[in-house]
């Protein structure tokens, strides 16, 4: 009667591996010493334990095929494994910590990143908990851009192992992102909306600075004399980008066409302002989201990290 065999995973197959790992589930991964040694240090100090025969054989440690393939497959000149859901992503990263394969989590960063834009919170938090100080940053810069992340009434359970203080570094930086973003709008008063490519043109002024039907009414409030002669509609554009920034610090909002199109429309009941007023809005938008990206770039997460 020929014995029974453990099942092989390909392509950890090789016949001339020095070292037998068998996973929980009974199958066989066939691989070198120095590889796997170099892969983790739990590994290499397996290997200087005393042993029966040439060849070394891993006994179960409660991991299964999928995971040990999945490990294997990073550190191996093979296929990389591929990760249907963040859970996958997450259970491989607590093991590639548990066998201490640390170039293995710099590799697991990548595979955060390619979901971050959908798995937002969760990469989050998953970054913060394995202390993944880059992937944690970008993280909190696309949650700043995330209108509902700014007014969580209860806390999601992606968020349930981790530290108070992880959820209030990304409020906190969120909340200086808007501060920087509506600060750069009235730094010294506004005096930058004075400027910007329309000076360069051969009128030199913007269309509200030159129309003089329906500018802001004699007693209203004006934080700088230089913006008193702009017109009331692009007093909306400005107001509604403030109020905006508040709750999404994100500089595209200044070229956001639900922003620039109710002031668009009222000045299109001026014969003055309605031949330019798209083509200013636009001009002075994108120059606005330069200005706002600038400010919002110097705000940093800060992490214990």
């Amino acid at each position: 009667m020929q014995p029974v065999h453990d099942p092989i995973c390909t392509p950890f197959d090789d016949d001339d591996a020095d070292v037998i790992f068998r996973s929980c589930d009974g199958v066989e991964f066939r691989l070198y010493k120095n590889v796997a040694a170099k892969a983790s240090s739990v590994f290499r100090d397996m290997f200087t334990l005393p042993h029966q025969s040439e060849h070394i054989s891993i006994e179960p440690l409660g991991t299964p095929q999928i995971l040990w393939e999945r490990l294997f497959r990073l550190c191996y000149p093979v296929p990389p494994p591929k990760f249907s859901t963040i859970d996958d992503v997450r259970v491989t990263l607590a093991a590639a910590t548990k066998y201490m394969m640390h170039a293995l989590v710099l590799k697991l960063e990548d595979a955060l990143l390619q979901i971050l834009s959908v798995e937002s919170r969760r990469v989050y938090a998953l970054a913060y908990l394995f202390r993944m100080g880059d992937v944690t940053r970008r993280a909190a810069k696309v949650l700043r851009e995330d209108p509902s992340f700014a007014e969580l009434n209860s806390l999601p359970p992606k968020f349930d192992e981790l530290p108070a203080r992880a959820l209030h570094a990304a409020q906190f930086y969120r909340r200086s992102c808007a501060e920087a973003a509506v600060g750069a709008i009235w730094h010294e008063n506004g005096s930058w909306m004075n400027c910007g490519p329309r000076r360069a043109a051969p009128v030199g002024f913007w269309i509200w600075e030159q129309c003089t039907a329906h500018q802001v009414q004699p007693g209203t409030t004006i934080v700088s004399h230089s913006l008193r002669s702009r017109t009331q509609w692009w007093w909306l554009y400005i107001n509604s980008l403030t109020a905006a920034l508040y709750k999404r610090p994100d500089p595209r909002l200044a070229t956001d066409m639900s922003l620039i199109e109710p002031p668009v429309a009222e000045a299109n009941k001026c014969r003055k302002c309605r031949k330019y007023a798209l083509r200013d809005m636009l001009e002075f938008g994108r120059f606005a989201q330069r200005i706002i990206e600038d400010a919002v770039a110097e705000v940093v997460v800060k992490l214990p990290f």
